[in-house]
């Protein structure tokens, strides 16, 4: 009875996209402001035997870093990507994947040597 309405109300988008550079700029200013709070730490050739969550663990102790905790590795081996998913303060992410918000919203930041050439690349400035 009655139907429909002809050109009714849509729901609004909210969705607002920025340009590539504005983007680029504002991660190199959220990883800035990160080194200067001293949030980032860098590891190299980080391997286990096996995955054990307490290896991954010790890892985090002797670097002290507590808190949120965002590890943005390159090609994680199967042994490191199970150590580090039970722990509830890591996220782990590809370099290329990687964004303001979650560079903003995590304490520290933990690189591999091999993350660091990808973003470096991404961001254009070579190794």
């Amino acid at each position: 009875r009655r139907g429909g309405v002809a050109h009714g109300p849509d729901g609004r988008n909210y969705k607002v996209s920025l340009p590539k550079k504005v983007l680029r700029k504002a991660l190199c200013c959220a990883l800035t402001a990160k080194r200067l709070e001293g949030g980032i730490a860098v590891m190299e050739n980080l391997q286990f035997d096996s995955p054990r969550t307490k290896d991954a663990e010790k890892v985090l102790k002797s670097l002290k870093l507590n808190g949120k905790i965002l590890f943005v590795i390159d090609s994680p081996g199967e042994n490191i990507r199970k150590s580090f998913r039970n722990l509830k303060q890591v996220r782990m992410q590809d370099p290329s994947s990687l964004n303001t918000y979650d560079v903003l919203n995590c304490e520290h930041l933990l690189f591999d040597r091999g993350s660091l050439e990808v973003l470096g690349n991404r961001m254009g400035k070579g190794s």
